[in-house]
């Protein structure tokens, strides 16, 4: 099995996104929150976190 992450999707928009925390059954804010604490404030992309 390779380590090697690759993806062909795309980022979610509005819609996509609120799908993904009504799946997860978690609001905005504790996206966030994890985000922060697990990139240490850096996302995948400049300016994604915070």
């Amino acid at each position: 099995m390779s380590d090697e992450f690759t993806s062909h999707g795309a980022a979610l928009d509005e819609d996509g996104l609120a799908a993904a925390l009504d799946l997860a059954k978690v609001s905005a804010a504790q996206r966030w929150a994890v985000l922060a604490v697990e990139t240490s404030g850096n996302g995948s992309f400049p300016g994604f976190c915070c």
